[in-house]
């Protein structure tokens, strides 16, 4: 079977530093319904950053011989938080549109903010704490 977008024509763009993409391919598996063409882009993302990562997503983008944008498949990827050191397996259902000469697989993600919501709260308390001590001993 001929794949609808050969590998070759597909970019890969990550846009998170530690982000790795350990290893993708395009393959056919057996189709869940009749609207579902079998193809996958299946992925293993890997946190090589030394911190957790969070928001992590991606998507294939397609796009035509004058590098117009055609539309995407996203496959409902999205991982909350990602530890550093742990990988993630991820499938994609290609719905390659008409006219498509290339795509680009994109991955993206952010660095976890060392102050959640509660920790910064905590810390707000603390300081407000802080500032009630030293007005109390100055006055």
């Amino acid at each position: 079977m001929t794949p609808p977008i050969s590998q070759s024509n597909i970019e890969l763009k990550i846009n998170c530093r530690g982000l790795v993409v350990d290893g993708w391919t395009v393959r056919h598996v057996s189709p869940v319904d009749e609207d579902d063409s079998g193809w996958r882009l299946q992925a293993v993302l890997r946190n090589d950053s030394g911190k957790t990562l969070e928001n992590v997503d991606c998507d294939l983008r397609y796009y035509d011989v004058e590098d117009k944008f055609l539309g995407l498949d996203d496959g409902m990827v999205f991982i909350s938080d990602m530890d550093a050191g742990r990988d993630e397996a991820v499938s994609i259902d290609l719905n390659v549109p008409d006219r498509t000469h290339h795509a680009a697989f994109a991955v993206r993600g952010s660095r976890k903010s060392p102050f959640d919501v509660n920790s910064s709260l905590a810390l707000t308390v603390l300081l407000l704490f802080i500032v009630y001590i030293v007005a109390n001993h100055v006055l």
